[in-house]
């Protein structure tokens, strides 16, 4: 059998299982991610090799899968504020994730992608510090339509707030979630997926996002790590590679 085929049915086999898992999964997931938090910044998270290139890679977790996507390309989009760098997985499945590490888009995979995601004006993460850092409340919109199921016009008010980092990082890391909450006032949402399986992980609240960012030479924070979900049982974590090493400074509050 063909090496690809190979990779593509391994990758697909263990995304479809993330999937099927249920919301039973979220409880081992958040342990999988503690584990891989705290296996990265000790350097003892086995994962495959990385592929001998030039390009620029980021580590994904999924469940207790690890594999390595490669940036194919940086686009311009009307509907997002910033850069959005498009990553390959081994099986061809294609993310989409905005400069600052926030997933806009995929396709290809065998679960759930997303379309046609739209944001409104988002501030850089070291506005987001300051003003989290003050206790503000910073929110934004995101749309988005979802496949399979035709979920058009999915809207979601996102709340950003700083989190406490996990005790085993250094503290030079600091963390922000942001929550979704999907704006259902007719109770569409809500109807399709009490009426229809399909639906049920699809049209509800993500499990909220984190990001671990770290302060580069320059003054400017920049994403680390992540954990991201495209459904309320498929959730991934990110991990620009090589690891960015973190030294035991202390982060500037």
């Amino acid at each position: 059998m063909p090496r690809a085929i190979k990779r593509c049915r391994a990758f697909c086999t263990v995304f479809l299982l993330a999937a099927v898992g249920g919301l039973t999964g979220c409880a081992s997931s958040s342990s999988a991610w503690m584990e891989s938090i705290q296996g990265m910044w000790r350097g003892d998270v086995s994962a495959p090799p990385a592929a001998v290139t030039d390009l620029p890679q980021v580590r994904v977790q999924l469940e207790k899968t690890q594999f390595f996507m490669e940036l194919v390309r940086t686009e311009r989009s009307s509907s997002q504020d910033e850069p959005v760098q498009v990553w390959m997985s081994p099986a061809g499945e294609l993310m989409r994730l905005s400069e600052s590490g926030r997933i806009v888009g995929s396709s290809g995979s065998w679960y759930v992608d997303w379309r046609n995601s739209k944001t409104s004006p988002i501030p850089p993460w070291n506005d987001l510090i300051q003003r989290t850092q003050r206790g503000a409340t910073v929110q934004y919109v995101r749309t988005r339509d979802v496949q399979p199921g035709g979920l058009i016009g999915l809207r979601e008010v996102i709340t950003v707030q700083r989190i406490p980092a996990p005790h085993s990082l250094p503290g030079n890391v600091l963390w922000l979630q942001e929550q979704s909450v999907l704006q259902d006032s007719s109770g569409r949402w809500a109807r399709l997926a009490a009426n229809d399986s399909q639906f049920l992980a699809l049209a509800r609240n993500l499990p909220p996002a984190q990001f671990a960012l770290q302060q580069q030479d320059n003054g400017r924070w920049q994403w680390v790590y992540s954990r991201q979900c495209l459904a309320v049982n498929v959730c991934m974590t990110f991990t620009p590679w090589p690891a960015v090493a973190a030294d035991n400074k202390g982060a500037h509050s």
